[in-house]
């Protein structure tokens, strides 16, 4: 675009220059005539009177002097080197001389030399011509030297060209619209006298609105990364703004991310208040409450927001932490229920009876059962052969005392020393020992067997012997 506004104003220059040109050949003519005639007169006036002057034929270009003493004339003639109008010369131009007789001589009275100095002579006179003069009486023009005009107007005809063709380029150039070249790469041209404005668009910078701003310098991105741009630039926001220069803070609230909780909004971000039971940013994750095992007397399982206690038998309550209350006859231990049925009978038809009551024959898992089981059954009547055993719920099943009647698994034992043996005697008739009973008391084993037992330890017994039993059940 520039070169284009440099070739605009060098052609408006070189014309200005050729009607320059011409206005000054023009001039230095007039001013040339003019000065030669001012010199003229100059040089005239200085003259002294009483000169005589001879006009004498001669050639073109001479100047004659006359000597009263001799009738023969001696000519000097000068031929100028160079024609050039405005040749820059200092020196002085030689004069052609003619000597004159005497009978010829008038002397400088008369003003002879029409463009010269008249100079008296013992014999005549001579006339010096002005430059650009010759002849005998400085009569005839000779252009091809005016060394002297060329001084006098030189630097006067500089002057004037110069200012006048500053003018005319500043005068033409005032008229030119430079914004048909549409300067101004990013903006708006403005034309002015004399050259041109750019109101540069958003971004842009330079005469010609050529130079882009990188306006990351300025952090334009108040809450975001800034990414430069010809003539502008872009914002990419942290999570929570918005707006052109990330200076608007989102609501994130507006779009509900607290799946179970309220939402706070907060500059560039939010925060959940989340529900009771729930964690996590957006209350999304269920709080395992069972970590904390809230079931006293019983089994926990997680839910969504909550939990739920599988409560064991006999207890209740939201966290199992209640007991059940046991019906008339029955003593209740955590979560079930037992009690003492007196009448002696065997093993098998003592668990059907409990079935009957919905109970099974007792299971004992645990010392502290025990103990509560063996202050139960304190007095119970004797059985067979006057042992005191009382039946619960544990029997041989593949030669192994592994589970009670209940489906629980044996845990805890407390065997009389030297027992489970499966004794087999005549007594009863070689049947085996596959039902368990517990000592109700201190002392001897039974009426014929002398051994001293102590109450709570078991025993293994044939089945089909009459003792009490004691029946369990949840509460």
């Amino acid at each position: 675009m520039w070169n284009k506004v440099t070739v605009s104003t060098l052609i408006l220059l070189a014309l200005g220059c050729g009607i320059l040109m011409i206005a000054s050949v023009i001039t230095a003519s007039v001013l040339a005539t003019h000065l030669i005639h001012e010199k003229k007169n100059t040089f005239d006036s200085k003259m002294q009177a009483g000169m005589m002057v001879s006009k004498t034929p001669g050639p073109p270009s001479s100047m004659a002097f006359f000597n009263h003493s001799s009738s023969a004339s001696l000519v000097a003639k000068y031929q100028p080197e160079s024609a050039d109008l405005f040749a820059n010369t200092t020196e002085t131009l030689p004069v052609t001389v003619t000597f004159l007789s005497t009978t010829d001589m008038i002397g400088c009275v008369q003003k002879p030399c029409q463009h010269g100095t008249c100079v008296n002579k013992d014999t005549g006179y001579s006339c010096i011509c002005l430059p650009g003069w010759t002849g005998q009486n400085c009569q005839q023009g000779d252009l091809r030297k005016h060394s002297f005009t060329h001084s006098l107007t030189h630097s006067m005809l500089v002057s004037l060209f110069h200012s006048t063709a500053l003018s005319m380029v500043l005068n033409l150039h005032s008229h030119l619209n430079e914004c048909i070249w549409k300067p101004c790469q990013h903006g708006r041209c403005l034309n002015q006298d004399g050259g041109y404005k750019c109101t540069c668009d958003p971004g842009w910078i330079g005469r010609n609105c050529q130079q882009d701003i990188n306006a990351c310098m300025r952090n334009a991105c108040q809450h975001g990364r800034c990414a430069n741009q010809d003539g502008d630039y872009n914002c990419t926001c942290d999570p929570g703004w918005t707006g052109h220069n990330c200076q608007q803070d989102q609501n994130e609230c507006t779009i509900n991310p607290c799946q179970h909780g309220r939402c706070v909004n907060n500059d560039g971000s939010y925060r959940c208040i989340c529900s009771p039971r729930w964690i996590g940013q957006n209350c999304q994750l269920d709080l395992n409450e069972c970590t904390r095992k809230p079931c006293q007397h019983g089994r926990c399982v997680n839910q969504d927001g909550g939990y739920k206690c599988i409560c064991d038998p006999g207890w209740t309550g939201q966290n199992c932490q209640q007991a059940k209350l046991c019906r008339r006859g029955w003593s209740g231990y955590k979560g079930h229920c037992y009690t003492l049925v007196t009448k002696a009978d065997n093993w098998q038809n003592a668990n059907s009876k409990c079935k009957q009551d919905g109970a099974n024959l007792a299971s004992i898992t645990s010392r502290e059962e025990a103990n509560f089981i063996n202050n139960i059954i304190v007095g119970a009547p004797v059985g067979n052969w006057g042992v005191h055993l009382v039946w619960f719920g544990l029997n041989r099943k593949d030669e192994k005392f592994r589970q009670f009647t209940d489906g629980s698994k044996v845990t805890y034992t407390n065997w009389e020393p030297g027992e489970p043996n499966n004794n087999c005697n005549i007594m009863s008739w070689f049947e085996g020992q596959e039902c368990v009973g517990v000592y109700s008391k201190d002392g001897d084993a039974g009426l014929i067997f002398r051994v001293q037992v102590k109450r709570g330890q078991w025993n293994d017994d044939q089945c089909s012997r009459h003792y009490p039993f004691i029946c369990k059940r949840p509460k």
